[in-house]
């Protein structure tokens, strides 16, 4: 009986640390796994993040002709026929630029444009449908929603510039259909007075009134659909025998004015058949015989 008891004894001890030592092992091999995985996690998200996103792309400059556009200040006499050329410090997303750049007249309308790329998707150029207006504020926004061709992203900028003052010319003028090539212009009709000016260039509806003065009685002025042509009507008849001047402001809202005509237009009126006599200031008829 104490023979059994003894072979069984021995042998417990013996269970016992064979099943100890199979689970220290299994635990350390766990652990080295564990501490694999975790070494490696960082490796792979940073390999997918260098897959998603690059990092910044850089707005290297701004160009309109000569003009170089800068963050800090409102830049003048910026071209207003040219195309916006922008450089970056890589290849953009093209799909990108449409909801990125915006082109304002500042605190008003926006500008449309059509985008081209070149060196390698490095430059941007963008090009308004028509010509910028003359002497105008624009805003030229960039945001943030503009990407890399490595979804490299960029902060978001904004630019300001001031176009030239175009240069006008007075194409033709003419009174009662008479061109004023010769100044003054001699024996007009008092009765009516009808001048007709052509510009180059559209004229403002809103102010171009007050570029005008005139001598002799009231002018009411009209302006063509297009904005190049004013005709100014007398609204009395002037007084005969008379010099009149019609002057054109070189201060012409928008632009500046250069012309092959002078800036006064004079003309000398005849008498009027009322002026010649008194009867007929009184409306009598005389027959000569």
């Amino acid at each position: 009986m104490s023979q059994k008891v003894k072979k069984t004894f021995e042998i417990a001890p013996v269970s016992f640390y064979n099943i100890h030592y199979l689970l220290t092992m299994k635990s350390g091999l766990f652990l080295i796994l564990f501490f694999f995985l975790v070494a490696a996690m960082p490796s792979c998200k940073k390999e997918t993040s260098s897959g998603n996103n690059g990092g910044l792309i850089q707005l290297v400059s701004v160009k309109i002709g000569n003009s170089t556009l800068d963050i800090g200040s409102t830049i003048k006499d910026v071209p207003n026929d040219q195309p916006i050329q922008l450089s970056f410090s890589s290849p953009v997303d093209t799909a990108s630029i449409k909801k990125a750049i915006t082109l304002q007249i500042t605190g008003g309308i926006t500008v449309g444009y059509s985008g081209a790329f070149t060196n390698n998707l490095n430059s941007v150029i963008l090009t308004t449908a028509n010509d910028l207006q003359y002497l105008t504020d624009y805003t030229l926004s960039i945001s943030s929603a503009l990407r890399g061709i490595n979804n490299e992203t960029f902060p978001g900028v904004e630019f300001r510039f001031t176009t030239v003052a175009g240069t006008m010319v007075i194409d033709s003028i003419s009174l009662n259909g008479m061109a004023m090539t010769v100044i003054p212009l001699q024996n007009v009709s008092p009765e009516s007075i009808n001048i007709r000016i052509t510009f180059s260039q559209a004229l403002d509806p809103a102010t171009y009134k007050s570029s005008f003065s005139f001598t002799g009685p009231p002018l009411s002025y009209s302006l063509s659909n297009d904005g190049k042509r004013v005709l100014a009507s007398g609204t009395t008849t002037a007084k005969g025998l008379s010099k009149y001047i019609l002057s054109v402001s070189s201060l012409l809202p928008i632009c500046i004015l250069q012309n092959n005509y002078a800036l006064k237009f004079s003309f000398v009126s005849l008498l009027s058949i009322k002026e010649i006599h008194p009867f007929f200031r009184s409306g009598w008829i005389i027959s000569l015989t």
